[in-house]
């Protein structure tokens, strides 16, 4: 579904003065694609990542780092530090800047075209993951 609305708005994006005039209802649409994805990724994680709430990744990741150097300081050794959970975290903070730097970047040099070849890999990842999901 979220690839559909992106194709959509895509299309309906090239189109330089359609998008003057409708600025607030391509943001509006946009953040309903990024509610899509939170409860989409929320749901398969079963509520341990929500890849949109970039202040949640960040206090998770302070607090493990914490956490790692109250251990270190030898203040209590009881104090356990979840790596797999700052490692998890640490990878989809440095994901998400890397795809707000890309999308800044692409954006200024493709416009909403970028949207329907990311859309297009988008298909191709799921026709992939699914053929072999299916195996």
């Amino acid at each position: 579904m979220e690839i559909l609305i992106l194709l959509v708005l895509a299309f309906a994006s090239l189109n330089i003065a359609l998008l003057d005039n409708f600025k607030f209802v391509v943001i509006c649409v946009l953040c309903f694609v990024k509610g899509l994805q939170n409860a989409i990724i929320t749901k398969i994680s079963n509520a341990r990542m929500r890849t949109t709430h970039i202040t949640g990744l960040t206090t998770d990741i302070g607090i493990q780092i914490g956490k790692f150097i109250y251990r270190l300081l030898s203040f209590n050794k009881e104090v356990l530090v979840n790596y797999s959970r700052l490692k998890m975290h640490s990878f989809l903070l440095f994901f998400f800047c890397l795809g707000g730097f890309a999308g800044a970047l692409t954006f200024k040099f493709f416009g909403f075209f970028f949207v329907i070849i990311l859309a297009a890999i988008l298909i191709l990842l799921f026709v992939i993951l699914s053929s072999l999901n299916s195996n």
